[in-house]
């Protein structure tokens, strides 16, 4: 059985990952509502990249608008999905998450490679981190989805 300490980490990565949803959830609402992209537009954000995302937002087309905020709400299923299994403890979640995660990695280096910053790299590390640990917990547990090795069942005597 897990150890309590194990218990808080994956209510961490759980609440990481809700997190992230409505960071995306957010993305929707700001791409959807033309008051809020004003509104942004008129605090005149001090960060560069915040001024670039606006700028994208006001000069998107209306249909380019309505495909981020489909994927963002899709997006934000998936993570809704792991947070919440994650911080209920469920087996699946652990594998979903562990999943999805690793599906990620690749694009994330690619868009790090393309746009390096420090938040993707911290990002890539988190999600690297939390695919060890669910990957070492899973084995720890007795719950690895590829079953023991041979050599280490017990021989019938």
């Amino acid at each position: 059985m897990p150890s309590r300490r194990s218990d808080r980490v994956l209510i961490a990565i759980g609440v990481f990952k809700l997190v992230k949803a409505s960071l995306l959830v957010l993305v929707v609402v700001g791409a959807s509502t033309h008051g809020m992209r004003h509104w942004i537009e008129q605090a005149q954000p001090s960060n560069h990249y915040v001024r670039e995302l606006v700028a994208k937002i006001a000069s998107a087309s209306p249909h380019a608008l309505h495909v981020v905020e489909a994927l963002a709400l899709f997006y934000a299923a998936l993570f809704t999905t792991e947070g919440l299994g994650l911080i209920w403890r469920k087996t699946w979640a652990e594998y979903f998450t562990t999943v999805l995660t690793v599906s990620f990695i690749p694009l994330e280096i690619y868009e790090m490679v393309e746009h390096a910053n420090v938040i993707k790299a911290l990002v890539i590390a988190a999600n690297i981190a939390i695919v060890i640990y669910l990957l070492v917990r899973l084995k720890h547990d007795g719950r690895w989805p590829w079953g023991r090795s041979p050599l280490a069942q017990p021989t019938a005597t």
